[in-house]
């Protein structure tokens, strides 16, 4: 049960599910929960590819990002809330856009057409008034608080205990040795049978 799981969860995005006829998939390669510092006017562009239900990229499709029109977000060249463009022959395209000054989270509507095709995807985003320094030192402190590791580990073992319970394996002449999960601040470790 858990190797299923852990395959699942590093499954490819080219892996997934087909699409139905006629649809476009999008898929966010930048910009997606993304944190922008209004202090240094550092926003992450958001970057897309636009693939085909055969998992292919799609050249040439009409792609249409748009900002909301108040609040936090920004504009695009010419002062306007929305950009279209074409995607490349790798099916990407970029929309670069001038953040404001206003904190707190948006979305950023994404649409990409060509024929009687269509897709649609949203990409979150959030201006702050910290630096991109303080953002880096929040998120490096995040790792390093030990209860997040003890977290990790504790679900780890969660997940090999139920893994090697449901087991229907024939029985063997000496009994299996529980793997060892060891705790230590700063990181997990663990170790196999001995």
């Amino acid at each position: 049960m858990a190797c299923i799981l852990i395959a699942i969860l590093v499954r490819p995005a080219s892996a997934q599910a087909p699409l139905p006829s006629g649809s476009l998939r999008i898929l966010v390669l930048d910009g997606a929960n993304a944190v922008n510092s209004i202090p240094n006017r550092a926003a992450t562009f958001p970057v897309v590819e636009v693939r085909d239900e055969n998992d292919l990229p799609v050249e040439g499709a009409e792609v249409v990002f748009e900002l909301p029109s108040s609040g936090p977000g920004g504009t695009f060249p010419n002062q306007k809330s929305s950009f279209s463009g074409r995607t490349t022959l790798q099916g990407q395209i970029r929309a670069p856009f001038l953040m404001n000054a206003i904190a707190g989270p948006f979305d950023i509507k994404v649409t990409a057409t060509i024929g009687s095709r269509t897709g649609k995807v949203t990409i979150s985003q959030t201006h702050s008034m910290r630096t991109p320094e303080e953002l880096a030192v929040k998120k490096k402190q995040l790792y390093k608080d030990w209860r997040i590791w003890a977290a990790v580990g504790a679900a780890a073992a969660v997940g090999i205990v139920l893994g090697t319970r449901g087991s229907s394996s024939p029985t063997t002449t000496t009994a299996p040795v529980p793997p060892t999960i060891t705790i230590i601040p700063g990181g997990p470790s663990i170790a196999g049978p001995r």
